[in-house]
């Protein structure tokens, strides 16, 4: 009872029960499947073109796919189509923000790259935390260079700035963790230590002088 007609009922003039004028039914038993009818994405032909699903241009159903031209599974959200499947070529997901490089997509690894986002989250470089292979540069007031201070996060070199952290005295270059320890009273190489308490101070021999004439 779709007003859609299959097999030939009759050939006269007066109506038949049960019979129509319009031809081209291609299931009478549904009335969902007539020409005409909305073609949607359930594998048949309910229009009765010939044509199935994303074959058929009058195709009504589907969804957006999006076409993935690096081919990384992350598609341009510019660039849909509307299909029951997506085709060679197109995914689901819409989120990549470069489409022509397949290292960039959610997820990917944001690295230090001249202000690119690697991971398409809207932050570039040390901007995304999530930053990999960035420098954690500390103040190297007396250029001895080893730092102190809070550390700066960049992805190239500051002057003025070292990564090595330690410096118990930025403000005496002679004072590091790689300066030789002295016998002046002073802790320069930073290890908490000074003088004969630190192990790695460099003594002087001393001589007995008996009779105090300052020569031993």
């Amino acid at each position: 009872n779709d007003t859609w007609g299959g097999a030939v009922a009759g050939v006269q003039c007066a109506p038949i029960a049960g019979a129509v004028l319009q031809g081209g039914d291609c299931n009478d038993a549904s009335s969902t499947f007539h020409p005409g009818a909305p073609e949607t994405c359930s594998g048949f032909d309910e229009d009765c073109d010939g044509l199935v699903d994303d074959a058929d241009p009058d195709m009504t159903g589907g969804s957006n796919v999006y076409a993935d031209s690096d081919h990384d599974g992350f598609g341009d959200v510019n660039a849909a189509i509307l299909r029951c499947a997506p085709p060679a070529g197109y995914v689901v997901d819409a989120t990549d923000c470069d489409d022509t490089d397949p290292a960039i997509h959610p997820g990917a690894p944001e690295i230090c790259n001249a202000n690119v986002d690697d991971d398409c989250d809207g932050l570039a470089d040390t901007a995304d935390s999530s930053v990999v292979g960035a420098l954690f540069l500390f103040a190297d007031v007396d250029g001895d260079g080893w730092g102190d201070g809070p550390a700066t996060r960049s992805c190239t070199p500051i002057a003025g700035r070292v990564t090595t952290f330690g410096d118990c005295d930025d403000n005496d270059r002679n004072v590091s963790p790689s300066a030789p320890e002295l016998c002046n009273g002073l802790d320069e190489d930073c290890d908490g230590l000074t003088d004969d308490v630190d192990p790695d101070a460099q003594p002087r021999d001393w001589f007995q002088d008996l009779d105090s004439d300052g020569y031993g």
